[in-house]
């Protein structure tokens, strides 16, 4: 990667970094009662309340969403400063100039990526059936998921 091009990608994650945090600087850091822009939450319908709930885990979600986002922009900045920009965190080859130019803020290749993006997905189960496993954890399962249907538990009694 030539000097002018990383030039470039730099200026843009320094503006993408400033736009981030003028957002969570601007971001609310109100209680729930505050920002529901009512007096008392005695006369409201708990619909009501449900929404201002609901949008307000949404602002959460998304304020660290931007965090998460924040924190890659500023390790990618310092990986240029250090001299070892463009490099795979995992097996250290060169990041495609094509997928660093579409997201400057990357730090694995498109191959340790998608590795990495495999492990999650086999990984990932719901946080529910923790809770139920623990609560049907004397059944055994015959085949398939005993989450989707009794037909195939036996229990050991």
């Amino acid at each position: 990667m030539d000097e002018l091009e990383l030039d470039l990608i730099r200026n843009d994650l320094f503006r993408k970094k400033a736009a981030l945090m003028k957002l969570l600087q601007t971001g609310k850091k109100e209680s729930l009662k505050d920002s529901s822009a009512e007096l008392s939450s005695y006369d409201n319908h708990p619909g009501d309340l449900a929404t201002d709930t609901l949008f307000r885990s949404i602002d959460i979600g998304l304020a660290e969403n931007s965090k998460a986002e924040l924190a890659r922009i500023t390790t990618a900045i310092d990986r240029i400063e250090r001299g070892d920009y463009g490099l795979c965190m995992v097996c250290g080859k060169a990041i495609g100039s094509k997928r660093l130019r579409a997201m400057p803020e990357a730090q694995y290749c498109k191959a340790c990526q998608e590795k990495s993006e495999m492990g999650k997905k086999e990984k990932k189960r719901p946080a529910e059936e923790e809770v139920i496993s623990s609560i049907y954890g004397h059944m055994k399962v015959t085949e398939g998921s005993p989450f989707r249907d009794g037909d195939n538990v036996e229990t050991d009694d």
